[in-house]
């Protein structure tokens, strides 16, 4: 009996001791599990810090941040330049992880050559194990360039400027080229450390121009108006025969600056990269003016005439005419009124003639004399001669003045009657301490 009872303590002992030993695995390997569940972060996961490099991850023992230099898609492999300058080429397999800057899987195709990324790789193998992208890298900015100095080896953009040196990546439809495919007037993609380029990426790149049949535009100016851009850029050039001039892909207006001269194109003209473009100066033509004609009377006779064309137009009636630009004199003439004579310049879409005839009878010959002889003389603000002259007034009021080096002048208001035939005025000296203000009107009287 005692020993039935010693074996039935014994079987209890022995499974006590099963049941602690397995609450112990069980509890070792719930530990083992959940360590391993916590700790395993996503592929190329940073652990937050303040600057971006990836700190820890489950696979690769080295990391870079820097730029993707090249990338050679029948070899796998891929080309970045760190931080230091150096040049990292890593093969890229099907282990690779690649992700966007949220860390979502992405293609190896969307890899750009000028990306800035975060690599985690296996340095003894040069296997990269985890890229992802990071624009926050360098800082970006996309400009136009004000001066591309290659001997200073400096970018101006308003009133700031970079410098880069060979290390700097200069990329052209995803690919890196060398400097000399950049030129000033393309628009920019910079990504920067400080005042250092680290890479140059063009957005817009550039095409070629050439005037042909130039004629008489031989360097005269002609304007380029960029219109694809928000700000409406303009450059300027001297027209020669031989010069191709580099702009931006893109619509402009093209002007030539040229005496009533611009180059018509319908509806832009587009400068593109695949080939040279001609603009033929064949094609220009001239900027047409509408002139109103407001005459005062009926049954006259206007000539307007372009001395440099030589070319007259007769006008007989108010109408509105066509005018090349340009400057032209206008005479009008008609029975018993004065002939009518002005200059006129054609610069506007649009210019208003407007003559006032005057009757013959209404005018009075009157001689206008100054002792001394010899002074200026202007009518209603017209200069007409000097003294003395003889000048065809009409009636009523003007406004005379009378000047002459060294003597005091005079401006006064007159009044021309038909008795009136003569104007007669002294001149008085001129002191240092004296102006034009010092010496009253004179009041002689017009007979």
């Amino acid at each position: 009996m005692s020993d039935r009872k010693n074996k039935d303590v014994s079987f209890v002992k022995v499974m006590l001791a099963i049941l602690a030993l397995g609450i112990i695995l069980a509890s070792v390997a719930f530990v083992v599990v959940y360590l391993a569940i916590t700790s395993k972060k996503p592929a190329f996961e940073s652990n937050n810090d303040t600057n971006g490099t990836v700190i820890e991850s489950n696979v690769g023992k080295e990391y870079l941040k820097g730029v993707v230099k090249a990338i050679n898609r029948d070899e796998s492999t891929i080309m970045f330049l760190n931080e230091e300058g150096e040049e990292v080429v890593l093969e890229v397999d099907g282990t690779t992880r690649i992700s966007n800057e949220s860390g979502s899987a992405i293609t190896p195709t969307t890899l750009k050559v000028g990306d800035g990324v975060l690599v985690r790789y296996m340095g003894e193998k040069s296997i990269a194990t985890g890229i992802k992208l990071d624009p926050e890298i360098f800082e970006q900015v996309e400009v136009d360039m004000d001066e591309f100095d290659r001997d200073a080896k400096t970018i101006t953009v308003g009133s700031s400027f970079f410098t880069y040196d060979d290390s700097t990546i200069f990329v052209k439809d995803e690919e890196e080229v060398s400097e000399d495919e950049v030129l000033e007037v393309d628009e920019v993609n910079l990504k920067i450390r400080g005042k250092k380029i680290v890479s140059l990426t063009v957005v817009k790149t550039h095409g070629f121009v050439k005037f042909e049949n130039i004629a008489d535009f031989e360097g005269k100016e002609v304007e380029f108006s960029y219109l694809d851009g928000v700000v409406k850029s303009r450059k300027y050039f001297k027209i020669s025969e031989d010069e191709s001039y580099a702009l931006r892909v893109g619509r402009y207006k093209v002007v030539i600056q040229a005496e009533g001269k611009e180059v018509y194109l319908n509806p832009d003209f587009v400068v593109t990269e695949e080939e040279d473009q001609n603009i033929d100066l064949a094609e220009v033509k001239t900027k047409i003016s509408t002139v109103v004609v407001d005459v005062n009377v009926k049954d006259f006779q206007m000539t307007i005439m372009n001395e440099q064309t030589g070319t007259d137009l007769i006008v007989t009636e108010d109408s509105a005419i066509e005018l090349p630009y340009g400057d032209y004199i206008v005479a009008v003439m008609k029975n018993e009124y004065v002939m009518y004579n002005k200059e006129l310049k054609v610069d506007n879409d649009t210019e208003l003639l407007n003559i006032n005839m005057q009757k013959e009878k209404s005018l009075i010959d009157v001689k206008i004399q100054t002792n001394p002889s010899g002074a200026e003389i202007y009518i209603d603000g017209d200069y007409i001669g000097e003294t003395p002259k003889i000048e065809k007034l009409s009636l009523g009021a003007h406004k005379l003045k009378i000047k002459k080096d060294g003597f005091l002048s005079i401006t006064e208001s007159i009044k021309v009657l038909e008795d009136t035939n003569k104007i007669f005025r002294t001149l008085h000296t001129k002191t240092s301490d004296m102006d034009d203000n010092d010496i009253d009107t004179p009041v002689e009287d017009i007979y």
